[in-house]
């Protein structure tokens, strides 16, 4: 993005499931753009984030009620199942 903030953004191409729209723009409201973008960008890595902490907390929590060391998978354990 900091490229295209650099060149100065002269369009936006919008997207739906049927059409497709280029809108041209003014310089000043690329720079605009690009700082929404960015912080929408920021907000949904944070987003992300919270939700990667979150599933590695209930997977840690489900390999200890399990009894098993959540810091180290169990090598018997390769996707398959191993015999009884």
């Amino acid at each position: 993005m900091l490229a295209l903030e650099l060149e100065g953004l002269v369009a936006l191409t919008l997207h739906s499931t049927t059409r497709t729209l280029t809108v041209p723009i003014e310089r000043g409201a690329g720079v605009q753009v690009i700082d929404l973008l960015g912080q929408a960008l920021r907000e949904r890595r944070q987003v992300l984030k919270k939700e990667a902490r979150q599933l590695r907390q209930d997977w840690q929590e489900s390999e200890t009620l399990r009894g098993r060391s959540p810091s180290r998978p169990d090598p018997s354990r390769n996707g398959e199942p191993t015999e009884s």
